[in-house]
C-alpha cells in the first residue's frame, strides 16, 4: 500500500492531477500515516464493497508477494472494473496481460497502465469485457462447482 500511495499515485497524478486512491479493507495500523497524503482515503473494513467498486475507475492491485486466492482481482472483474496489477496479484488466474488485465512490475508501469485506462474509456471497456469473459469461463459457480464435483469423484476434468 505504501508503494501504491507514494509511488504509483504520485506518478498517476502527474498526468491525472485529481486521481485518488481508496484503501478499502482492514489494514495494518502502521499504514495510518498514508491518510496524510493528498488524494488518499483509508476506508478500513467496510460491510459492503459494492459502492467502493462503483466509485472506482480502475482497480490497482500492487501485491508483491503472497499466496492463496486472488479474490480482489476476481471481485473487480465481477464489479466490471478494469484491473492493473502485478504478476503476483494474478498468479494462478487465467488472465492475459493487455487484454483481461494490465500487468506491471514497477510503480512506473502500474501508473502508466492506470493513466492509459483513465484516459481511454474504450480501452477500459475492452479490458472489462475481456475480464468478464474470463470470469464467466473459469470462476463462476456454474463452472467451478461441476469441476470441483468431478475432482472429488476422481473423474478427469477434460470431460467437462
Amino acid at each position: 500500500m505504501r508503494d501504491l500511495v507514494t509511488e504509483v499515485l504520485s506518478a498517476v497524478r502527474t498526468e491525472v492531477p485529481d486521481a485518488t486512491v481508496a484503501v478499502v479493507g482492514a489494514y495494518d495500523t502502521r499504514l495510518a500515516d498514508l491518510a496524510d497524503h493528498d488524494g488518499v482515503e483509508l476506508a478500513g473494513a467496510v460491510a459492503d464493497l459494492t459502492p467502493w467498486y462503483a466509485g472506482a475507475d480502475v482497480v490497482v492491485v500492487p501485491l508483491r508477494e503472497g499466496a492463496g486466492s486472488r479474490i480482489k482481482v476476481l471481485e473487480a472483474f465481477a464489479h466490471r472494473r478494469p484491473v492493473v496489477a502485478t504478476t503476483a496479484a494474478v498468479a494462478g488466474l487465467e488472465v492475459v496481460d493487455g487484454r483481461s488485465v494490465h500487468l506491471g512490475t514497477t510503480a512506473a508501469e502500474l501508473a502508466a497502465h492506470t493513466v492509459r485506462l483513465l484516459a481511454s474509456p474504450d480501452d477500459a471497456r475492452r479490458t472489462i469485457d475481456e475480464a468478464e469473459a474470463v470470469l464467466s469461463a473459469h470462476y463462476l459457480l456454474d463452472v467451478v462447482v461441476p469441476r470441483a464435483r468431478r475432482l472429488l469423484l476422481g473423474r478427469p476434468l477434460e470431460d467437462t
